[in-house]
């Protein structure tokens, strides 16, 4: 089975339906739909039962689950053992960015960090923040905007300032901070 084969299993189980891998991982509801197919015909099980609703792994489907995500895992250990051994920095950071930060800020970022990590690949999830909030235990790293509830592992990049335009002039207009 290849690491592709992997991550795709993977994220039908994390997303529990077609439609959530699909946009989880930028490809085709019928091309995930056609790999799938093709990874059960190889193994001759079904890995998922399908619902309208979502997936329900089968009994060799969780076991296959289980030996997706240990291959993965191993992976990402020798990407790591190699970049210590080579001092080469490689492997996938995974973002998950508010629009607005992916749009104006991040660019300028991107290019310097991939000028100088070039064997670093991307994996980008941009979005409302709220959709980028609930992604962020699946990322390394997570830019969003507006309030979050757990603060322990939270560093403020920045403060917007809000302003209020309007056509009339106010002269008493209270300033909240």
């Amino acid at each position: 089975m290849r690491l592709e084969e992997d991550v795709l299993i993977v994220a039908l189980s994390d997303a529990g339906t077609i439609r959530g891998a699909s946009r989880n991982l930028y490809i085709s509801q019928p091309a995930i739909s056609q790999r799938l197919k093709q990874i059960e015909e190889r193994w001759g099980e079904p890995l998922f039962i399908r619902t309208h609703k979502s997936l329900i792994p089968t009994p060799a489907g969780e076991e296959i689950i289980a030996y997706s995500k240990k291959r993965l895992h191993d992976e990402k250990q020798l990407q790591d053992r190699l970049s210590a051994v080579t001092g080469t920095v490689r492997g996938t950071l995974s973002l998950a960015v508010s629009s607005v930060i992916a749009q104006y800020y991040l660019p300028p970022l991107l290019r310097e960090y991939t000028r100088l990590y070039p064997d670093v690949k991307m994996d980008l999830r941009t979005g409302l923040s709220s959709t980028m909030y609930d992604e962020r235990h699946q990322v390394h790293l997570a830019i969003l905007r507006g309030d979050v509830e757990d603060t322990d592992a939270l560093t403020e990049l920045f403060s917007e300032k809000l302003f209020y335009v309007s056509k009339k002039r106010f002269t008493n207009l209270t300033i909240i901070n």
